[in-house]
């Protein structure tokens, strides 16, 4: 799959872009919707299962081969609308109250994937699991999730903030008595959908955004990412979110074992290509 690379000249990907330079890379997936948790008024905190529909019609559209009931252009309103509410909310134990914990993401994720599309006979094997910012630590998490998106995962970052100065942007509520806490079985606070970074002048993240996408409609369109600065060392994203400074404290990551090919092989084609210029970066 695609690699950090360094090298002097851009390439293109489909599923992937990448842009290797002298002082670090920049990768973007391709094919990652923007669905908003704000499509359906009753959605206040589902944040979480939005995400997941990101996740699977990325999938989706990025290895078709998988087939699955699901098209690869999520244009259908009520369809995404009944995979965010009606499925992935109710495999994470979504509600309005108590939103989604990292427990409940991961479970619900893996589930829906799993039942969803079959690689092989018997069903396919997702690989979804938890990343705690806290235990890894900020240097280190910051390095494996940039990995992730290069190997084409699929990565949900989760937001958090200080109790003491909690979001004040209209559309980010947050469940019941939420304190700051992070972990697998704590509420998280917010979660977006990362769609690719930049470490060229510094660190960045491109996500999109459920809470953000103000839109009474579930499909803006892929691409629709914004990027946010981030300190390595804590996670602190250096532009507010919700009006707020705010951390990424945590990640659900999923990803397809063994991993297909996604529609056209060109991301072997980009590790290839620079390891004739010098190879990966460390």
């Amino acid at each position: 799959m695609l690699n950090r690379i360094v090298s002097t000249s851009p390439l293109i990907l489909f599923a992937a872009l990448c842009v290797p330079a002298a002082d670090g890379a920049a990768v973007n997936l391709s094919g990652v919707p923007d669905f908003s948790q704000h499509a359906d008024g009753a959605w206040r905190n589902y944040c979480m299962p939005t995400n997941g529909a990101n996740m699977a019609y990325y999938f989706a559209q990025t290895y078709p081969s998988l087939g699955g009931p699901l098209p690869p252009d999520p244009l259908a309103d009520v369809q995404a609308t009944s995979v965010i509410g009606m499925d992935l909310a109710v495999r994470m134990g979504t509600t309005n109250s108590g939103g989604t914990t990292a427990a409940g993401a991961v479970a619900g994720l893996d589930s829906y994937l799993e039942d969803t599309w079959d690689l092989t006979p018997g069903g396919a094997d997702w690989d979804t699991f938890y990343r705690d910012a806290a235990a890894e630590g900020g240097t280190a998490f910051w390095q494996n999730i940039q990995n992730d998106i290069s190997n084409m995962s699929g990565v949900i970052l989760i937001i958090g903030w200080d109790p003491n100065a909690l979001p004040t942007a209209e559309g980010y509520d947050l469940p019941d008595g939420y304190d700051g806490s992070t972990g697998l079985n704590a509420a998280i606070g917010h979660a977006v959908t990362m769609t690719g970074f930049s470490t060229i002048g510094g660190a960045s993240l491109s996500v999109n955004d459920p809470a953000n996408n103000s839109g009474a409609h579930n499909w803006a369109g892929e691409n629709a990412s914004f990027g946010v600065n981030v300190r390595a060392s804590d996670l602190e994203l250096l532009s507010p979110m919700g009006g707020t400074t705010a951390y990424v404290v945590g990640a659900v990551v999923t990803n397809i074992v063994p991993a297909p090919a996604p529609v056209f092989l060109f991301g072997m084609m980009c590790a290839a290509g620079a390891r004739r210029r010098g190879g990966r970066a460390g």
